[in-house]
């Protein structure tokens, strides 16, 4: 049942997404991790199309698996489930969608945009580039939260993502991620 399931996931959710801003150039990417048991949805941004950045699940020291950001070597955990959580003999991907692009202002990047997705909730943070420290995700009721992106302009960001029936919704900040509108058609 997994297998067919991931199998399904793998083949629903494996997109490109070219994202640009006239500061940076991002390329969020929803694909397949192969390197890890489940293959779960990895996202991935380039900053100064220099350094890969990946977003994605993984295994901690104490067995639990949680969100991280990867920045070459460094790995930076995202979230931090309760004890036993996400421990479990067999990993399952516990999240359908995610998405990243970069935090600018005022033309310099200070960290990065993330959402994530369990098909009833999309949650969203902004985490510090140079701390690694992560704001307290905002949950957001959806039902599906599949294809999860960021678009990006200057002074705005939007995040947008498709619900269960085909449409899609999107909410829009105009501070870096701090506020939202509410949710409307895309």
């Amino acid at each position: 049942m997994n297998v067919l399931r991931t199998n399904k996931l793998k083949t629903a959710l494996s997109i490109l997404i070219q994202l640009s801003s006239s500061f940076f150039h991002t390329v969020a990417v929803a694909d397949t991790n192969s390197e890890h048991k489940a293959n779960c949805i990895i996202a991935k941004a380039t900053l100064k199309e220099t350094s890969l950045v990946t977003f994605y699940e993984t295994s901690f020291a104490e067995g639990a698996w949680d969100l991280a950001i990867l920045v070459g070597d460094d790995k930076h955990r995202v979230t931090f489930s309760l004890p036993n959580q996400n421990q479990t003999k067999e990993f399952i991907c516990h999240y359908l969608s995610l998405a990243i692009t970069q935090g600018i202002n005022d033309k310099e990047q200070w960290g990065w945009h993330l959402a994530w997705s369990d098909g009833k909730t999309v949650y969203y943070a902004r985490m510090d580039g140079e701390a690694w420290v992560s704001s307290v995700p905002k949950k957001i009721k959806v039902h599906g939260g599949y294809d999860l992106h960021f678009e990006q302009q200057l002074n705005s960001l939007t995040l947008i993502w498709k619900n269960a029936d085909g449409s899609y919704n999107k909410m829009v900040s105009d501070d870096e991620g701090r506020s939202w509108s509410d949710i409307e058609p895309h």
